[in-house]
């Protein structure tokens, strides 16, 4: 992996919960690693549901390995690029610590 091909900055986030003055529990996103990227886009689709067009961008994210990448989960953690935010679908590891690889779907929706 050679360094001019991780053009794009992006931010991994992870889920956490926090208490709101009047008691009730509100989700907010807390940045975990913010690292540079190269970027793959696999597949673009649109589709109706509930009444609204869905987009849906499918990409792979392609970066150098580091550590604590396993704790990466799709549940709970989430990839932000430029406030784009996409959802993480999974995490591998590329050869012997030399990369990471992560899959990612974008959904946009409109009326």
């Amino acid at each position: 992996m050679r360094a001019g091909e991780l053009d794009r900055q992006v931010e991994i986030q992870k889920r956490a919960q926090a208490q709101a003055p009047a008691g009730e529990v509100i989700d907010s996103w807390e940045p975990v690693q913010r690292l540079w990227a190269s970027k793959r886009d696999m597949r673009a689709s649109e589709r109706w549901a509930a009444n609204q067009r869905v987009a849906e961008l499918a990409t792979v994210w392609f970066m150098r390995w580091f550590p604590g990448w396993e704790a990466i989960r799709a549940d709970t953690h989430r990839l932000v690029y430029r406030d784009q935010v996409f959802e993480i679908h999974g995490v591998r590891e590329i050869g012997r610590r030399e990369g990471i690889e992560i899959a990612t779907v974008a959904r946009a929706e409109g009326a």
